[in-house]
């Protein structure tokens, strides 16, 4: 069990890398991911992990632009729950687009989001635009019996 655990958060820690070195290498620009990788973790990935990352990623921007979109004030409407949601850097980059909706909740592992909330307290930039909004990292335990 702790060894699956263990590999879910390092998941994590690998995609996060790729993403890192997908916008390295000018597929797409996010000025906030490089905080949550430490430069000796840094490395540049393989052409097909890159083209991969920038798939995955586009296809998922894609969808929460459309779904923002959709609405005519998405500030007062749209509500967006992220499970899994490692390092993902979107709400940053919603913000400071001034283009986030209502709500947005990121759900993750607590050691996850743990590191996620000592990294943005440590940043500036993301720290000015979290301004009044919550940042917490909450211990649950959810249990689901099957029959």
């Amino acid at each position: 069990m702790e060894s699956d655990r263990i590999a879910v958060v390092g998941t994590n820690d690998d995609a996060t890398v790729s993403r890192l070195s997908a916008i390295s290498l000018g597929y797409w620009q996010d000025p906030f991911t490089a905080a949550f990788v430490k430069p000796r973790a840094a490395q540049r990935k393989p052409p097909i992990i890159n083209r991969g990352t920038y798939t995955r990623y586009s296809a998922i921007q894609t969808l929460v632009t459309r779904f923002l979109e959709s609405s005519e004030d998405a500030s007062k409407d749209r509500q967006i729950v992220v499970a899994g949601a490692g390092f993902d850097t979107r709400f940053f980059a919603a913000k400071s687009a001034q283009t986030q909706p209502k709500l947005y909740v990121e759900i993750d592992l607590p050691e996850v989001t743990a590191r996620k909330a000592q990294t943005v307290k440590k940043n500036a930039e993301m720290t000015k635009l979290l301004g009044e909004h919550k940042l917490g990292a909450f211990h649950f335990s959810f249990h689901v019996a099957c029959s």
